[in-house]
């Protein structure tokens, strides 16, 4: 059995699970993942193409900043809530969507 047909039938399994209710999507694992690649993606000043080019595409979001300041200048996120003039819940939901939409730009295939 080759490695592609092994990953055809996990696929398959798994979104069968998923339709069936039996498993959920748990974005956890994808979070802390794709936070820690814009930690280094920020403090090392080495660019990875695919996190420039999915940030490109966010760039107009209205809470696009949050990433830079929270990764790249470690402000708390009670810091960048103030300047924004928000509370700092709305801070956590955008963050994570917007860290969640950079990691299904940049790693589609690895998506569960």
């Amino acid at each position: 059995m080759t490695e592609q047909e092994i990953k055809d039938i996990v696929t398959m399994t798994i979104d069968e699970l998923l339709d069936r209710g039996l498993i959920s999507k748990d974005s956890s694992v994808n979070y802390a993942f794709m936070g820690n690649k814009l930690k280094e993606y920020y403090k090392t000043g080495q660019k990875n193409e695919n996190i420039t080019d999915a940030l490109e595409k966010i760039k107009g979001d209205p809470y696009f900043h949050i990433l830079p300041e929270y990764y790249g200048l470690d402000h708390t996120l009670i810091h960048i809530a103030v300047d924004a003039g928000c509370d700092r819940k709305t801070i956590v939901n955008n963050k994570k969507r917007l860290v969640l939409e950079l990691y299904r730009q940049c790693y589609p295939d690895y998506i569960v």
